[in-house]
């Protein structure tokens, strides 16, 4: 039996379920890095060059800490979520950025084009197990990701449709930026402090990411094609909408610029992230912002 290792970083918060229950269901141990730390964003920088983004840093620092914990790592190239949707090309060389920069360590690829792609049974040659029971654990796991997405998605919708004391505030972004520790989740803490609520925007579902036309009616970058319809299916029913942008991803800073002089209907800001950015100003923006926030809602409660 072997372990494969899993860096908790980039598409790891989008197909963690899939991926995990595809390798136990083919009797394999999967171990996963912790959650991010200063110290693997310091690895991650001086693995990487200057001008690569944020989340591959950290994705980088995530591989140096888990990569002696796992018999294979697992890296697939990935290219996008279907027809007309691509990801970064940061996404495409992946594995070889790694190769690269850790020839040492055992990699494990496959060539991924859409959600539960077959390219996972390409998985099987590797490890020498059987076509069938590799399709079978790649369908069990398909079903469970697609059920845990139905989940989330459910859950977010009921607390939309409840009357809360609470501001609901939309964080939209890509998903490895909005539950990573030291990228979203410092602003989520931030505003549950100021009493928001908060919603992500992965988890509004995916027809939402059709919404995203509204906006900009050609877009094919997959990730920002899902929070941009989240902000457009939520506008009118959020009382507040962060917007974060991970240093110097470009497309991201294309499409915010297009979502903040589409969007009116509701407050705005947009926090760019960068790895330096002091917590006591990040502090301080957030509270301003959702000062703006509980003000308008009170109005219009009163209204």
């Amino acid at each position: 039996m072997i372990t494969v290792g899993l860096p908790r970083a980039l598409l790891y918060y989008k197909f963690s379920v899939l991926w995990e229950t595809f390798f136990r269901e083919l009797g394999c141990d999967v171990v996963a890095s912790g959650e991010t730390t200063g110290k693997m964003l310091e690895d991650g920088c001086s693995d990487a060059v200057d001008e690569c983004c944020l989340p591959a840093k950290i994705f980088l620092g995530h591989v140096r800490a888990v990569k002696d914990s796992c018999d294979v790592l697992f890296v697939p190239r990935m290219t996008g979520f279907g027809r007309n949707e691509e990801l970064c090309a940061r996404f495409y060389g992946l594995y070889d950025i790694v190769r690269t920069i850790h020839p040492a360590v055992p990699l494990l690829r496959c060539n991924i084009s859409g959600e539960g792609d077959e390219g996972l049974s390409q998985i099987g040659k590797t490890l020498g197990i059987g076509w069938w029971r590799v399709e079978s654990a790649r369908r069990r796991a398909v079903q469970a990701q697609h059920k845990e997405w139905r989940r989330q998605a459910d859950e977010q919708e009921k607390k939309w449709s409840q009357n809360s004391v609470d501001a609901k505030v939309l964080i939209a972004a890509q998903p490895y930026i909005l539950h990573d520790r030291l990228m979203g989740g410092m602003v989520t803490q931030m505003v549950k402090e100021q009493g928001g609520q908060i919603m992500y925007s992965d988890r509004c579902g995916r027809h939402c990411a059709e919404m995203s036309r509204v906006i900009a009616p050609r877009m094919y970058w997959a990730m920002n094609k899902e929070y941009t319809g989240a902000i457009a299916h939520n506008r009118r029913r959020a009382d507040g909408v962060i917007l974060l942008t991970a240093f110097p991803c470009g497309g991201g800073a294309l499409v915010s610029e297009m979502i903040t002089r589409s969007v009116s209907e509701v407050p705005m800001t947009q926090i760019l992230l960068d790895g330096m950015q002091g917590e006591g100003g990040m502090q301080t923006r957030v509270e301003c912002f959702m000062d703006i926030v509980q003000e308008r809602r009170r109005k219009s409660i009163a209204v």
